[in-house]
């Protein structure tokens, strides 16, 4: 057995820590609120520039790299839609404009104007195809999405913004297990990284997503209390996460 086959084996065999207590969802609730822990304070991790394929996985011993992540979904949160006035150039600065249910934005809309407010999404010029600045046929209006997530020995979840670039393969892979009568909640997912290149030549790091295996029935009993407080105690906390840019 080569050294991935064993690393495969233990993965599929092993429980992960979240679930392998019923206890789960009431450790979590006592951690939020004694902690006021919000989506800010989650460790976030990130698709590598360049076209890396490694993910950075910060440790009690330091960041490790590694070539994919095992994990259980515990939601997502679709729908988030982005917009810079200005060239974004990754370093965390808050978006111009922004929506949390892809129909209405608010903030300013307009690459000339200081005006805040709300509009259509529909509408919006910057929300149509071929409206990027960038001279490609995309949108200059950024579609992604919060992906939150458990980790094998991880008692706390990670969160993980989805950019344009991958958005297709993670709801591909949603469809796939809806149509094979599984919840992404209920299965040990796997993240791996592809390196892909735009038609303008440059490189970046696409998700590619897969199954590993289903969970046991105790554990998707566990996981649908866990994946509850995590969404009512996480997402409530999405505007925050625009107002200082630090999640993008």
């Amino acid at each position: 057995m080569s050294k991935q086959d064993k690393t495969d084996a233990l993965t599929t065999a092993s429980s992960f820590a979240i679930v392998a207590s019923p206890d789960g969802p009431s450790m979590l609730t006592e951690a939020f609120s004694q902690l006021g822990i919000d989506s800010m304070q989650l460790s976030r991790l990130k698709i590598p520039a360049g076209g890396g394929t490694q993910w950075a996985v910060n440790t009690l011993t330091g960041e490790v790299m590694s070539n994919h992540l095992d994990i259980i979904v515990a939601g997502i949160k679709g729908n988030e839609k982005v917009w810079w006035r200005d060239d974004f150039s990754g370093a965390g600065g808050p978006p111009t404009c922004s929506s949390h249910d892809g129909i209405t934005g608010f903030g300013t809309p307009s690459a000339e104007s200081d005006e805040p407010g709300s509009h259509a999404c529909k509408t919006c010029p910057w929300n149509q195809w071929g409206s990027s600045r960038s001279g490609g046929p995309g949108k200059d209006c950024s579609d992604i999405a919060f992906l939150l997530f458990f980790q094998q020995d991880a008692q706390l979840p990670d969160l993980l913004v989805v950019p344009p670039s991958s958005l297709k393969a993670v709801r591909d892979y949603s469809m796939q297990l809806m149509r094979a009568g599984k919840n992404i909640r209920h299965v040990v997912s796997r993240l791996s990284l592809e390196r892909a290149k735009s038609k303008g030549g440059i490189q970046y790091a696409q998700i590619c997503p897969s199954f590993v295996r289903d969970l046991t029935d105790d554990e998707k009993e566990t996981m649908n209390g866990v994946s509850e407080t995590v969404m009512a105690s996480m997402m409530s906390a999405t505007t925050a996460t625009f107002e200082t840019g630090e999640l993008l």
